[in-house]
């Protein structure tokens, strides 16, 4: 039998594996994946409307805490910076969906070239291929870096806070380099929530560190870098994040989020080790996740055995997190912990190479196997959504569709999910206030509903327009009454949004 060890094209392979073209080929790929899904322009969904209306129709100081939240209507939960940014990219290049989703999608680039320089500090240069590749295709950061949300900006903020440590703490902490990596810190506070656990893990390995080596010159130096953290974070509190925590039910509506820490009976461990192993599958994207958290736990043995201080410093963000969501100051949930994807890849890649590096059999089979496993859905995502972007709620084309059939006595009804997006579009389209009706939210008494649209009986044709459509039931009953009160003429269908005409003069 021949070996592939000895193969010339085994030889090119590997080469090939650990030149710096493979590396950029992927990095180009992850900026093509991520530009594909930011071009697209899918419509803006609920939540983006509404953060949309509060950045268009505010201006910057009233974007700022705690003007922000002496305003009607809505108190925005994203960080100040954040909003303060999309509002100056607005005022630049206009209030469409590619400006207001400009942000995020620029922090989704850097992201991955951030990602890079991580890589090659903690990780050997054969793993370094791995973490990049699953980096660049994750599912949800593609979405989220075309999204007008902030989760992009914490996964670029918190890998650049990583980067700067890395290239800062190793060496000697000069008055520039104390000065910079505590204002850097002391601003990205402003724009990232998480980021004050990204600061308290540095903090915290750092201090160790130093302390593990007697380095009382670097441990003085250090603590003036804090307290300029601690300063921002103070102000910070005080003008933000106290009026969040205690107003809104923001809490109350992330109760499902925070995880029973310690555990007190066994139903509690049950949860707290699904909550573990199902978020290998969402937001990391493995749906083989069992192999995924083999990686991860082989991967934290190596690091530990290799380098204990890359070990403390990549898992701390991961167990600061479930420490803040077991005390409820910070929901463990999907979209929230995004930014922990990069120390989780970081230490799977080093499992990863762990497993296909050290066994009895040929290992570029072995190599081959796992890691087409470990590959296969996050790939299978990235290619499906290259061919077909994502979609979710694409009230934009229903709208259009409203339009080009629109009659002089047409009336439109907007279930109270769609109002927000179509607040957002009805300017583009030329609608006018006296051309719609605004739906109640009346969950628990459907009766409400009825009486709207009763109201709208005699006047000619009625297009009745549904988006974010929580309860089915409360669109059937709703569609139901229409039916019984007028005849259904036409309908215009997208992901995520309907649209029905009826005839309510008969």
């Amino acid at each position: 039998m021949i070996k592939l060890r000895s193969d010339e094209s085994y030889k090119k392979l590997a080469s090939f594996y650990n030149s710096k073209i493979l590396l950029w080929a992927i990095i180009m790929a992850g900026i093509v994946l991520h530009a594909r899904q930011y071009i697209f322009n899918r419509s803006l969904w609920f939540d983006e409307a509404h953060l949309a209306s509060c950045i268009i129709s505010r201006t910057v100081f009233q974007l700022l805490p705690p003007m922000a939240f002496n305003l009607e209507e809505y108190i925005p939960t994203e960080p100040p910076g954040f909003l303060v940014v999309t509002k100056l990219v607005s005022k630049i290049f206009g209030n469409s969906e590619y400006a207001l989703r400009l942000f995020p999608f620029l922090c989704g680039v850097a992201a991955i070239f951030l990602f890079y320089l991580a890589a090659k500090y903690f990780l050997e240069p054969k793993n370094i291929p791995v973490a990049l590749g699953l980096f660049v295709i994750s599912d949800r950061l593609i979405y989220f870096s075309s999204e007008l949300a902030q989760y992009s900006c914490d996964v670029a903020i918190a890998l650049f806070l990583y980067v700067l440590a890395i290239n800062i703490l190793p060496k000697k902490i000069t008055f520039f380099r104390m000065c910079l990596f505590g204002i850097a810190g002391a601003i990205t506070i402003w724009f990232s929530h998480p980021s004050l656990i990204i600061l308290a893990s540095i903090a915290a390995c750092a201090t160790l560190s130093s302390l593990a080596k007697k380095e009382w010159a670097k441990i003085t130096k250090l603590t003036a870098v804090y307290f300029v953290w601690a300063l921002s974070f103070i102000f910070f509190y005080l003008v933000a994040l106290k009026k969040l925590s205690n107003g809104n039910g923001l809490m109350d509506f992330w109760g499902f989020a925070f995880l029973p820490l310690p555990p007190r009976n066994l139903s509690d461990f049950f949860l707290l080790t699904n909550t573990l192993f199902d978020a290998f599958k969402r937001p990391l994207g493995f749906h083989l996740n069992g192999i995924a958290v083999f990686a991860f736990i082989v991967g934290c043995i190596s690091m530990f055995m290799r380098r204990k201080e890359h070990f403390t410093i990549l898992l701390f963000p991961v167990l600061l997190t479930l420490l803040a969501s077991g005390l409820h100051k910070y929901p463990f949930y999907d979209r929230l912990i995004l930014f922990l994807i990069p120390f989780v890849l970081l230490l799977m890649a080093e499992g990863a190479g762990q497993i296909t590096g050290r066994t009895k059999y040929d290992p570029v089979m072995i190599k081959f196997v796992f890691l087409a496993l470990l590959f296969f859905h996050p790939m299978q995502n990235a290619y499906a959504h290259l061919v077909r972007p994502r979609t979710f709620e694409e009230i934009r084309p229903v709208i259009e569709c409203i339009k080009g059939a629109w009659q002089e006595e047409d009336v439109i009804y907007l279930h109270h999910g769609s109002w927000y997006a179509f607040r957002y579009y009805a300017p583009r389209f030329g609608f006018a206030k006296e051309d719609y009706v605004i739906g109640s939210y009346s969950p628990n008494d459907y009766k409400k509903y009825m009486g709207e649209l009763d109201r709208l009986h005699g006047n000619g044709k009625v297009w009745v327009l549904f988006s974010h459509v929580m309860d089915n039931n409360e669109a059937k009953f709703i569609l139901n009454h229409l039916n019984n009160i007028g005849r259904r003429v036409a309908s215009v269908k997208a992901p995520g949004s309907t649209a029905y005409l009826y005839n309510l003069r008969d």
